[in-house]
């Protein structure tokens, strides 16, 4: 004897389960594509696909009322473009979401010797030091009302690793993630041109 309503509703909750159960195949399938590199070694420049995910979730930023701030130098490496491309989407992802509003985003790409090295820092709630580095774990999430399954920083750390590189995670005093990704760099050319395309769009 259901009415028109309670089956809409009704409908409307099959559906969020139904989409909740699809993204969370697709986590664990990157997580497992990212345990599995097939050994692809393009030479790609970390400035380059961060600019391109701050350009992408800039929209995303503006409505959390996160402050996008970028300093993007070459850091070339090589592996899979698009699991590089998918780690640093996900962390820049995670840090909007787990962020406060009027906070902050920075992204900085940098080569220092053998290591191209992204850094991501956050503003966000006060975060224990001893609990920030379990944030790497599968399910973990210090907030379960947010949005996602606790697998973001999952796929980052194991790409990073997939690719020979190595995660590092921090709370900051005054809340939020310093979250670092260093990887083998590979040897910048002369004339290689910055890609600024972050700067421009936070600038505007």
């Amino acid at each position: 004897q259901a009415s028109t309503e309670d089956l809409r509703v009704m409908g409307e909750a099959v559906r969020e389960t139904i989409d909740r159960s699809e993204g969370l195949i697709e986590a664990l399938l990157m997580l497992a594509r990212s345990e599995s590199v097939t050994g692809r070694a393009d030479l790609v420049d970390l400035t380059e696909l961060a600019a391109v995910c701050v350009t992408d979730l800039s929209a995303q930023a503006q409505l959390a009322g996160v402050r996008l701030e970028t300093d993007l130098k070459p850091a070339l490496t090589k592996g899979e473009p698009h699991l590089l491309e998918r780690m640093i989407a996900n962390l820049l992802d995670n840090a909007i979401r787990h962020n406060l509003p009027g906070g902050y985003l920075e992204v900085t790409t940098e080569t220092t010797g053998k290591i191209a090295r992204l850094t991501v820092r956050n503003s966000g709630a006060q975060i224990d030091s001893d609990v920030a580095p379990e944030l790497v774990e599968p399910f973990r999430r210090l907030n379960r009302g947010t949005a996602g399954f606790g697998l973001g920083l999952s796929i980052v750390r194991s790409v990073a690793e997939a690719h020979h590189g190595s995660l590092s995670l921090s709370a900051q005093e005054a809340g939020g993630l310093k979250i670092s990704i260093s990887l083998p760099a590979e040897p910048v050319m002369t004339g290689v041109s910055v890609v600024r395309k972050a700067q421009a769009l936070t600038q505007s």
